[in-house]
């Protein structure tokens, strides 16, 4: 997977988005198949730890189904650690000796 911009992830999001009440946002396993279990689990715990709940995601229930999704300020937090992963471990390759 190769960083992507701001305006890329924009996009993406616009795709994978459904909508949930009156927002739209993608589901969590969505967002963990894009950016990996690691970016999911930082943005729920900022989320937890945040003193404005529902910026980053927030859960929908109903008929005995429980679906926690991102919304569009959660989905840009899970793509930028991605792209923090990316960077350093490409930069990680460059500085193994030859």
């Amino acid at each position: 997977m190769t960083t992507m911009s701001k305006e890329q992830i924009r996009e993406l999001f616009d795709r994978e988005a459904i909508l949930f009440g009156q927002q739209n946002a993608v589901p969590d396993f969505r967002v963990e198949e894009l950016f990996g279990k690691d970016a999911v689990a930082e943005v729920k715990r900022v989320a937890h730890a945040s003193k404005e709940p529902g910026r980053y995601l927030n859960a929908w229930s109903a008929g005995g189904y429980m679906l926690t999704y991102f919304y569009l300020h959660g989905f840009q937090y899970a793509a930028t650690i991605r792209n923090i992963e990316i960077v350093c471990a490409q930069q990680a390759l460059k500085e193994v000796p030859a």
